[in-house]
């Protein structure tokens, strides 16, 4: 864990419902000035975004099967989302891309996730494929 700045800009923050007190009708119409059923979050709540690899380094591609890494997601997902939620799946696609993927020249890829998820996603829980 690295506790330092990355930049200087602050986040503003953006006014959602508070989890199961309004539906998203009310949240829509909300006046800012109520705030009795609205929470405080960081702007960049609730966001996911999966990078291939890590910042410097390439992303592999087989010329007949495609990318590690999507090849990495759709066998994860296709045996795992009935189940699992999403930050488990991503750590392992991690697994999968880390250790069963290797180039020429033993050249390896690490995915690199940031997952600022604020509550468990699920994409499909108790459906099998």
């Amino acid at each position: 864990f690295i506790q330092a700045c990355r930049g200087d800009d602050f986040d503003k923050a953006t006014d959602v419902p508070d989890s199961g007190t309004a539906d998203i009708a009310r949240y829509l119409d909300h006046d800012a000035t109520d705030g009795s059923e609205f929470q405080s979050l960081p702007a960049q709540a609730d966001m996911l975004i999966a990078y291939a690899t890590t910042p410097g380094y390439v992303s592999w591609r087989n010329s007949e099967h495609g990318s590690w890494f999507i090849q990495a997601i759709d066998e994860v997902f296709r045996s795992q989302a009935y189940n699992e939620e999403l930050c488990a799946m991503m750590v392992e696609v991690n697994k999968v891309v880390a250790r069963d993927f290797e180039a020429t020249g033993h050249h390896k890829q690490m995915p690199s996730p940031i997952i600022q998820l604020l509550k468990k996603f699920y994409f499909r829980p108790g459906y099998p494929s």
